[in-house]
């Protein structure tokens, strides 16, 4: 967690927030599920 005086720190409301918590969540996400080299590469085509 960063202060409110980092350069990280971004108010959950804001827009840039909630990007970077979904950017966050998706890579946790693929963290935990296995896929395929192909499944994985028509992901990262597809965002």
């Amino acid at each position: 967690m960063a202060c409110a005086h980092c350069d990280f720190y971004t108010p959950k409301d804001s827009s840039r927030g909630q990007l970077l918590e979904g950017k966050e969540n998706l890579q946790r996400m693929l963290a935990s599920i296995s896929l395929s080299d192909e499944e994985r590469a028509a992901y990262v085509v597809s965002t």
